[in-house]
């Protein structure tokens, strides 16, 4: 199972989960943080540092920017969501989403919706976007649209792909 955590993906309150093992499911929304500008590498090779210091087997993937644990067994996945919670209080991973600007908002919507379409363009099924003044109000509540929510389960080498071809971070997040 890889298990991906962007800051963008916290800020939308998603915790993008996509198996590459038949049979795993996929993980839990977590808290919603913000991404942090540009600090985020540094709060997620932290986040990374604290989950193996708990002996998961984590790594930062400079492709997506997001933390990758691999392979996490059904019966650790609640000691795993717990030690990622008690990691991202410990490392102050992320922000509080009141923190962001309406036009930092506006530009998360504006690459959502990008990110909706080229996902589409490369075979995902994915709906389409609420309004922009959804997307906003829904923010802060972790519950706003995220086109990669429609990813689901797939195979490492798709993950892969589809992180290449449609970039989960707006450019310079």
């Amino acid at each position: 199972m890889r298990t991906g955590f962007s800051p963008l993906r916290w800020a939308l309150g998603v915790l993008v989960v996509a198996s590459a093992v038949t049979g795993c499911s996929g993980g839990d929304p977590g808290p919603a943080p913000a991404p942090t500008g540009g600090g985020e590498q540094d709060s997620t090779t932290a986040l990374v540092a604290c989950m193996q210091d708990r002996g998961w087997d984590a790594r930062y993937d400079e492709s997506d920017g997001s933390m990758v644990v691999q392979d996490v067994p059904e019966e650790q996945q609640d000691q795993y969501l717990l030690d990622s919670e008690d990691c991202q209080a410990e490392t102050g991973f992320g922000a509080d989403p009141a923190d962001l600007t309406d036009e930092q908002l506006e530009e998360l919507y504006a690459h959502e919706v990008a990110t909706a379409q080229c996902l589409r363009d490369e075979g995902v099924d994915v709906p389409e976007p609420s309004s922009e003044q959804a997307f906003k109000d829904a923010y802060a509540s972790g519950s706003a649209f995220s086109a990669y929510a429609a990813v689901g389960d797939v195979p490492q080498e798709e993950w892969d792909r589809l992180n290449s071809a449609c970039p989960q971070l707006p450019e310079g997040w």
